[in-house]
């Protein structure tokens, strides 16, 4: 019997994940502005789920570094670090996506930038149907999955080399259905999950630009 994590990535279509010093992609800290990126697929972030288009750079560190990063840090970590709107004035974007089993997602983004102060709102919807577990069996391995964003971004220049940033979010999970664990040497057990999940997120970050390769992060 295969390992249920092995059976929903195969499901969800193997989400694109980072393998770091020949450790799998469960060993890779994927992080967004220094936060932990939730809404793991079988332990694996899919990054192809992550806007690039408001990115100033992508940091990583290889190797061991969870006495600094906490768990899921053994072969790395990977900080995708957003940037303010290019454009002056009013922007925006939207993305849309959808596979034949079912499942889709939504992404929209409004912006505002009038000289170093500026705005972002964005709105995300992603669904995913149930799947049943591919001998018949009753139970469901891959619950349904609905998960909306709501996010704001604010920032500005107080000096010439000091911005400031303010990012609140709010996340809204809803699954229905079960999932299997198997437990070696006892069998395969049935997990209820959780109904609705709701994740709010609010951090402040202030930067000094020290020299063109050293700035501190507050």
């Amino acid at each position: 019997q295969r390992d249920p994590a092995e059976l929903q990535r195969l499901y969800l279509g193997r989400p694109s994940g980072v393998q770091m010093q020949g450790l799998d992609a469960e060993r890779v800290l994927i992080l967004e502005d220094g936060e932990r990126v939730a809404g793991d697929v079988g332990g694996v972030i899919d990054l192809s789920k992550l806007p690039l288009t408001d990115v100033a750079r992508i940091e990583y560190v290889t190797g061991p570094t969870s006495s600094l990063y906490g768990t899921n840090a053994l072969g790395g970590v990977v900080n995708i670090v957003t940037a303010p709107p290019r454009a002056e004035g009013v922007s925006g974007r939207a993305r849309l996506e959808a596979r034949s089993r079912g499942d889709w997602l939504g992404e929209t983004s409004v912006a505002y930038r009038q000289g170093d102060a500026w705005a972002s709102a964005d709105f995300s919807l992603d669904h995913a149907p149930n799947a049943p577990l591919v001998d018949g069996q009753p139970d469901t391995l891959v619950p349904r999955i609905d998960s909306r964003l709501l996010g704001l971004r604010l920032g500005t220049t107080l000096q010439r080399r000091i911005q400031l940033r303010l990012k609140l979010r709010w996340v809204h999970d809803e699954l229905l259905g079960l999932t299997s664990e198997q437990v070696p040497g006892l069998g395969v057990y049935l997990v209820d999950l959780p109904d609705v999940t709701d994740r709010i997120t609010a951090r402040a970050q202030e930067t000094i630009q020290l020299s063109s390769n050293v700035r501190g992060d507050f």
